[in-house]
């Protein structure tokens, strides 16, 4: 826990720092869909509704907002998730604006508390502590630091269910996981990914198989269901949310955004050139604009300890999935910055890059035993 302490001011100061270097009074951390998210707290506090054809410029236009169950463009409703306005309403109603900077500098930082947590499964706390502190440095997490980012918010809710999961708490990870999907609809392909691991991380455990636990498949088939009942009971916010919104469970506001056709047709890139451009565009690309993904690679060929081996792949293959899913997305490129879409990649490719470095800090122990 000291560790996490000194990650969480450690970078506090850096980022308050960095947000200082900017005109926070010209509010330029709110840019892109930040207006929109913004636009719902300031709706509810002073509409008490989530009709925001009065709390914009020119809503008609915008393309950012959806049609609300009643189909009216005269009400307006968000497009985007409702549950990170809902989450730093209080910030707002305290602070204003600045108070949303103070928010996302919170959320970031408590993001690079859990990835501290998830290295911490696999390396020891000074490898865990650098891999922590170089990602939340000289990423693109840095940049995001100042910024209101809807993205930072559904990165820490997916990596803490990861994290729980990995560290065999089921129940706060299905619980952060159904939170992940609420916040980040494209997110539910990788909780079901994560929904395949717990399955097989649980049937195939020996935890319960005792020589003296013959109800050992049973306690194995109750954890498995309360994972699934939380994880289902996390999902009502967000199918309540629809349902109030546009009518349905099933609906979001990315399929009803008005003046733009369904989100689920701007997938049409190619696969291959996606993917590459996803990693070496020149603006945009991950590995040109976050160069520390290099040792995330290298890091892929230095094999962990044999008991890591289904986590560390399992991790990967979150990656790749992620990226895969995003080469075909027209509008990869709509960042400020690097690309906000694949941020979960980032943040897990943390663990890899810890790889390198306690392969060196072994090297280095090494050499001093013999030295000495």
């Amino acid at each position: 826990m000291l560790v996490q302490i000194v990650i969480a001011v450690l970078l506090c100061l850096i980022y308050i720092f960095y947000a200082l270097s900017f005109d926070v009074k010209g509010e330029k951390y709110i840019k892109g869909d930040c207006y929109y998210y913004r636009a719902v707290i300031i709706s509810i506090l002073h509409d008490g509704d989530f009709y925001l054809n009065n709390n914009i410029d020119r809503p008609l236009d915008s393309g950012d907002l959806a049609l609300g169950k009643a189909r009216d463009p005269e009400r307006l409703v968000p497009k985007h998730p409702i549950i990170m306005p809902i989450f730093s309403l209080p910030f707002f109603a305290a602070l204003g604006s600045i108070g949303l900077l103070i928010f996302n500098i919170m959320q970031t930082v408590l993001l690079f508390m859990v990835i501290y947590r998830l290295n911490r499964l696999f390396f020891d706390s000074g490898v865990s502590f650098a891999g922590s502190m170089l990602f939340g440095t000289v990423t693109l997490f840095f940049n995001y630091s100042f910024n209101y980012s809807p993205d930072v918010f559904s990165t820490l809710l997916f990596v803490s269910g990861l994290y729980f999961v990995l560290a065999k708490k089921y129940g706060w990870g299905a619980v952060c996981l159904g939170l992940s999907i609420f916040a980040k609809l494209p997110n539910a392909l990788l909780v079901v990914m994560v929904c395949l691991y717990v399955t097989q991380d649980i049937l195939c455990s020996d935890r319960w198989e005792k020589p003296l636990n013959p109800k050992g498949g049973k306690q194995k088939k109750r954890t498995l269901l309360k994972f699934f009942t939380i994880l289902f009971i996390a999902l009502i916010p967000v199918a309540l949310a629809n349902t109030v919104l546009y009518g349905s469970p099933w609906t979001t506001g990315y399929s009803r955004a008005f003046g733009m056709n369904d989100h689920l047709d701007t997938f049409n890139q190619p696969l291959v050139k996606g993917f590459v451009r996803q990693l070496f565009d020149g603006e945009k690309g991950l590995l040109t604009t976050n160069p520390i993904l290099l040792v995330s690679l290298l890091g892929l060929f230095i094999a962990p300890a044999r008991r890591f081996r289904i986590p560390f792949d399992f991790i990967f293959l979150l990656c790749l999935a992620q990226l895969l899913f995003f080469a075909k997305y027209d509008y990869w490129r709509a960042s400020h910055f690097s690309n906000r879409f694949l941020m979960i990649t980032v943040a897990l490719l943390s663990v890899f890059a810890s790889s390198p470095i306690a392969f060196l800090a072994n090297k280095l122990k090494d050499r001093k035993k013999v030295l000495s």
